[in-house]
């Protein structure tokens, strides 16, 4: 049986985790297998170095190179960075253009991102909640509440749909 963080306290220590929607226990937020090709963000003359969005991946079809594991790195006041498991120099970030993006945290062109996390509590409270960007302006969403694999997972205004719920599971290796 999985364990899920039910307070805040929970997110403390680093913890590996997935993030598993609240539309499908077989949905979790991951790395896209085939990342889109680079893009020019507005206002830069190379493209993004690191062109992996985040994107909707189905635990029941493995996940042999551990895209769906998180890093919960606290960072106090509420707030904390996801980072891609055990790689310290991957995580993920909301983009000015509203998609969730992984980002090289030593890229030097991240100062138009928000690398910050917030949860709040929805459905009744814990286990579910909102991910939110530091200012809680956006939440991440899964785009069109559409479930197929690779899909892509948004920043987007909070509605309250359930394509926009999340729950956090202790990764147990």
């Amino acid at each position: 049986m999985s364990q899920n963080l039910m307070s805040w306290a929970d997110f403390q220590g680093g913890p590996l985790i997935r993030l598993i929607s609240y539309m499908d226990p077989d949905v979790c937020l991951a790395r896209h297998t085939d990342p889109p090709p680079p893009e020019v963000p507005p206002g830069y003359s190379q493209p993004h170095p690191l062109s992996d969005t985040a994107a909707v991946r189905r635990r029941s079809l493995g996940d042999a190179g551990n895209s769906q594991v998180l890093r919960v790195s606290p960072n106090g006041e509420g707030t904390f960075n996801l980072i891609c498991g055990a790689n310290d120099q991957l995580g993920l970030f909301f983009w000015q253009d509203g998609q969730v993006l992984m980002y090289d945290n030593l890229a030097g062109w991240i100062e138009e991102t928000d690398l910050l996390f917030s949860i709040d509590w929805v459905k009744g409270g814990p286990p579910w909640f909102a991910l939110n960007n530091s200012s809680h302006s956006q939440v991440a969403d899964i785009s069109g509440g559409d479930t197929t694999q690779d899909n892509d997972i948004l920043s987007w205004s909070w509605n309250g749909g359930a394509n926009q719920i999340w729950r956090a599971e202790l990764f147990s290796g």
